[in-house]
């Protein structure tokens, strides 16, 4: 398990969660450890010469099964082995009667997820601005609906967008633009 989570702590550098880290934090080393014990056919792995070389890190919720994790290390992209873990776990989550798989890309991972059949929406989440002033910057530009709208733990304002999966414009205009806000694409897919 170690291993496991130090290897993806190196697919996110630039993130705020510590896989691996001490504390009971989701993304800690005791949160994946519970994981492990609830649900281990939702923790994947790939090896090469006795080497983690791709990851795909799933707890359940509900009927779904959310990917804290995901990815290959850079010399291993395009070799299939992301492709077959994603594969994998669709099989594990359906077998255990989940009905869908979430998880948050980066960006340009667009277009890879969209082939492999997900689809997405966009969260704008934001401490310093409201949901209406988010909704106003939003009708400034494509327009987009507005799927969902909220206060998540008290004081982060989302708007979910119904944008398309290609859409990479708009992370770039709600976060240089107005600033004070993080935008991710969530994916999704029904199994």
């Amino acid at each position: 398990m170690d291993e496991v989570l130090a290897f993806a702590k190196t697919l996110y550098p630039d993130l705020t969660f510590d896989f691996g880290g001490e504390g009971d934090d989701k993304y800690s080393r005791n949160f994946w450890l519970k994981e492990w014990k609830k649900n281990p056919e939702l923790l994947l792995f790939a090896k090469e010469d006795d080497r983690v070389c791709g990851v795909i890190l799933g707890w359940a919720e509900n009927s779904s099964v959310t990917i804290g994790g995901d990815g290959v290390s850079v010399e291993y992209k395009n070799m299939g082995i992301h492709e077959s873990l994603l594969v994998e776990i669709e099989k594990r989550a359906k077998r255990l009667g989940h009905k869908n798989i979430v998880l948050g890309i980066g960006e340009g991972e667009e277009e890879f997820y969209a082939k492999m059949g997900y689809t997405g929406k966009t969260l704008i989440q934001s401490e310093k601005y409201s949901v209406e002033e988010l909704k106003k910057f939003n009708e400034q530009y494509k327009n987009y609906e507005v799927t969902g709208a909220g206060v998540y733990d008290g004081h982060i304002h989302q708007l979910w967008l119904d944008s398309s999966l290609l859409d990479k414009g708009l992370k770039e205009r709600f976060e240089k633009e107005i600033g004070d806000c993080r935008v991710q694409v969530i994916v999704n897919k029904e199994l």
